[in-house]
């Protein structure tokens, strides 16, 4: 009797174990993720990171992971805030995290007044800095960053508000940032090969003599990858000595159904109120639909109110005449310039879904994305002696609670955090227990320990706890999922 309630207490404690996550309270706790770069974490409360500015002599945090150890692991923030974290490196990747592996899962995170800067001192390799994370292959959801953002050195530099090279997907995030860049720089994402769907940005981009754009630097293609924006916006003020877009720099991918408001301008090349340079370098590549711009534009060279330079295809796509200064833009017939009257009108935008994905105030605004319709207001323009702050936020610190997006077959899984060890029944039909008994305990595993207490219920209600002992064969252990 005493060896089966063992047993029994043993497979209960088994149960609670595979529920665990790892709760985070302190800078500290958060630094130490590195020690398991599989371990699935939840912030406990707001974590302060202020204290980082004095770590390891100056140099502030560490980076989570590297290219040769990824984090493959989860964190859920809870809708809690990482404030004031410092990280200021000789180093050639700089965030949160280094490197995400595909299948790691950061979702309900806001970095708050962070400061993260990396230079090399030589002119080999590159730099990659962002808020959260330098390269990402995961998937990020409802996560959000303010506080400024630079790099510089290197053959190349790839600065971003919230990751500097995506190939995994960005969901419902956005940026209020200061990003300086001495190469490509982009609001939300340095260079983008995988999926950014409603997300946007504000603040202030600067780059140097490459692709620089309010939410996105790059949007490329790749071998088996193509670069996707769904339903996003800038508010961001672009400058540059390269290629200038309010939304993106360069796109060589698709982006469908996004706009942007900023002021983008270039010192020395091209500029346009929504992409620098759309490019065409192999099927389906280059394709902009459905967009909308109305920053004001100004470069010596190349300028368009949609589009600077073309090489594919616009369509169905607007700019308003008046506030970019601008009757042509490359790939788009004049008639597609509106004026601002017109821009208020819903019957301009041809083809539009007005139901269920576009909303308008006629006669006083322009569209809206109804997955992101809280009213914006442009952040001012910083004198020239001044070093551009992140703008107010006009989004609550916390991560707002959004509806989800449509599935997106392209898109990596953005499925919950597994949980850490989690478990699932397994055994023959010669097992003690019924499914339904089974069933309980698997519930117990997945939901934590108000789900264990069900299915213990369940278990000692269907054959109390003697009966249960009186049972003489054995239990079939549990195997664990295969999370990879």
């Amino acid at each position: 009797m005493a060896l089966k309630l063992s047993a029994f207490l043993t497979l209960v404690l088994l149960v609670t174990c595979a529920t665990a996550q790892t709760m985070i309270t302190t800078c500290q706790e958060l630094q130490d993720m590195k020690n398991n770069l599989a371990g699935n974490y939840e912030l406990a409360n707001d974590i302060d990171c202020s204290d980082t500015v004095n770590w390891n002599g100056g140099a502030g945090f560490e980076p989570v992971g590297s290219y040769s150890a990824q984090f493959n692991g989860g964190l859920d923030g809870r809708d809690h805030e990482i404030q004031d974290l410092s990280i200021n490196r000789l180093a050639s990747r700089a965030g949160l995290f280094s490197h995400l592996d595909s299948g790691a899962q950061i979702r309900n995170l806001a970095l708050v007044s962070i400061n993260i800067s990396a230079s090399r001192d030589d002119s080999s390799g590159d730099v990659t800095v962002a808020g959260l994370a330098a390269f990402n292959r995961g998937a990020i959801t409802q996560c959000n960053v303010t506080g400024m953002i630079s790099g510089t050195g290197g053959g190349s530099a790839y600065i971003a508000g919230l990751v500097g090279w995506n190939t995994g997907s960005l969901i419902h995030c956005h940026a209020d940032v200061s990003v300086s860049s001495e190469g490509v720089a982009g609001g939300l994402v340095g260079v983008n090969l995988g999926v950014v769907t409603e997300s946007y940005t504000v603040g202030f981009v600067s780059g140097g003599y490459d692709n620089v754009g309010g939410l996105i630097g790059e949007n490329e293609v790749g071998t088996e990858l193509i670069g996707h924006v769904l339903r996003c916006f800038s508010a961001a003020t672009v400058s540059g000595g390269g290629v200038i877009g309010g939304l993106i720099g360069r796109n060589v991918g698709i982006v469908t159904q996004s706009y942007a408001t900023g002021v983008a301008s270039s010192a020395f090349a091209w500029a346009a109120a929504l992409v620098g340079h759309n490019v065409d370098v192999s099927s389906g590549s280059g394709v902009i639909t459905q967009c909308y711009a109305t920053g004001a534009v100004s470069a010596p060279g190349d300028v368009g109110g949609l589009v600077a330079d073309n090489g594919n295809t616009v369509e169905q796509s607007y700019w308003d005449i008046q506030t970019t200064g601008l009757t042509t833009s490359a790939g788009s017939d004049p008639s597609f310039g509106k004026t601002t009257v017109e821009m208020y009108m819903q019957t301009t935008f041809v083809g539009w879904d007005f139901i269920s994905t576009w909303q308008i105030d006629e006669g006083n605004d322009y569209p809206k994305l109804q997955s992101l319709a809280a009213p914006i207001q442009q952040s001012p323009v910083p004198t020239p002696s001044a070093q551009p702050t992140p703008s107010q936020t006009l989004y609550p610190t916390k991560t707002p609670s959004l509806s989800p997006i449509p599935t997106n077959s392209s898109a990596p899984s953005s499925s919950p955090i597994p949980t850490a060890n989690q478990t699932a029944p397994g055994g023959s039909s010669n097992n003690d227990l019924s499914d339904g008994a089974i069933a309980g305990i698997a519930i117990g595993a997945t939901a934590g320990a108000a789900g264990l207490g069900v299915g213990l219920f369940v278990l000692a209600k269907k054959f109390g706890i003697a009966s249960f002992f009186g049972k003489s064969s054995a239990v079939t252990p549990m195997q664990p999922i295969n999370n990879a």
